[in-house]
């Protein structure tokens, strides 16, 4: 009886539990929480910076001087691009490296620009060294440091007037170019501008450094002494004015220093013998003590050059940065005068303006109403 019982209870409890269990709502499995994950932003290609050159003499040269200073504007103003200033041991070695394509920019003179194109280059060189290149099977050929066919190298801003001076004293009996014939004359160190210059203006002349004059190849400094204390007669000197050498020579010397202009029929016979590489100039009487009068000359303009090719709104950069953000010492560089649209682009000569590069031309158009 009592098994019968507990039979009956076990049933009835396990009936409750599956009631139980019919009545409770089945909860469906947690849905799975998605994790974030991060990525990373897609990487924007990283800009190259643009490589230039620009050969500029040695560290102890103004063109190197300029070279650093135009490296600095460059690098402050144009985004992705670097310059560096090469160094070179001659203004020689800066046109060939230009020439060749081995550097970008090279600082010249505007007639080494016209002489450029007309394929005469040689004529501003004529001591240059003949190259000896090897070809195939041990050859050997030689060739001239320049072409005899034109390069389109271009003029990309004048920076500076260079006149011609003659110097002489009031004792040296010498009042025109004409006197110079017979007397002792410094034309300046071989590789000076002063030594370029001097044969495309006394060939003109008629005069045969050679056979007429007595040269001598002194330094600007030892020039200046030599001339006050009478061991020469007269100085070829081509530089920027006014210069402390001439300062010194016009203050120290024992005897009065005088200029010899070059008259309007002399610098006539030079540049129609030479043309496209002198302009016509005039020294203020106000840059050196004892001058009395203006001093009519012939000059040529420095400034800095890129060959033809090089892009024309890379090189509107670069002159604008000159123009535009210039570095701090630029005006400590160019004391005698600021760089400003319109100076300098008047310094370009006629024989030179039809060089001047594409990226300049666009530039001076915008900012001194040029014609492009």
């Amino acid at each position: 009886m009592v098994d019968i019982k507990r039979s009956v209870c076990s049933a009835i409890f396990l009936i409750s539990l599956l009631m139980l269990a019919s009545c409770t709502p089945v909860s469906s499995p947690p849905e799975k929480t998605a994790v974030p994950t991060w990525e990373s932003p897609t990487a924007l290609p990283e800009i190259p910076t643009r490589q230039l050159r620009i050969a500029a003499g040695s560290p102890i040269d103004e063109r190197h001087l300029w070279g650093s200073v135009l490296a600095t504007a460059v690098a402050q103003n144009i985004p992705h691009t670097e310059m560096s200033v090469k160094t070179t041991s001659s203004r020689m070695e800066d046109l060939k490296l230009l020439l060749n394509g081995q550097v970008h920019m090279a600082f010249a003179y505007d007639y080494h620009i016209v002489l450029a194109n007309q394929g005469n280059l040689l004529a501003a060189f004529p001591n240059a060294p003949v190259e000896t290149l090897s070809i195939k099977c041990g050859v050997e050929v030689d060739r001239a440091a320049f072409p005899d066919y034109s390069q389109p190298a271009r003029l990309v801003l004048p920076l500076f007037e260079q006149p011609l001076l003659f110097i002489t004293t009031d004792i040296s009996g010498i009042a025109d170019l004409n006197d110079l014939r017979g007397k002792r004359i410094s034309i300046g160190s071989p590789d000076s501008v002063s030594a370029e210059l001097a044969g495309f203006v006394l060939d003109p002349l008629g005069i045969d450094p050679l056979h007429d004059l007595i040269i001598e190849t002194f330094t600007m400094d030892e020039a200046t002494i030599a001339l006050g204390n009478g061991e020469i007669d007269a100085v070829l000197w081509s530089g920027r004015i006014p210069s402390p050498e001439m300062d010194t020579a016009f203050s120290t010397a024992t005897s009065k220093m005088v200029m010899i202009p070059i008259g309007e029929a002399e610098a006539a016979q030079i540049t129609r013998a030479h043309p496209g590489i002198f302009h016509q100039a005039a020294i203020p009487a106000t840059v050196y003590p004892g001058l009395e009068a203006d001093i009519n000359t012939l000059a040529v303009t420095f400034g800095l050059a890129a060959m033809e090719d090089f892009p024309a709104d890379e090189m509107t950069q670069v002159v604008s940065a000159l123009f535009e953000h210039p570095p701090e010492n630029l005006l400590d560089l160019n004391s005698t005068n600021s760089l400003t649209n319109e100076v300098n682009i008047s310094l370009i000569d006629s024989d030179a303006s039809p060089y001047l590069h594409p990226g300049s031309l666009a530039y001076f158009a915008q900012h001194v109403l040029l014609e492009p």
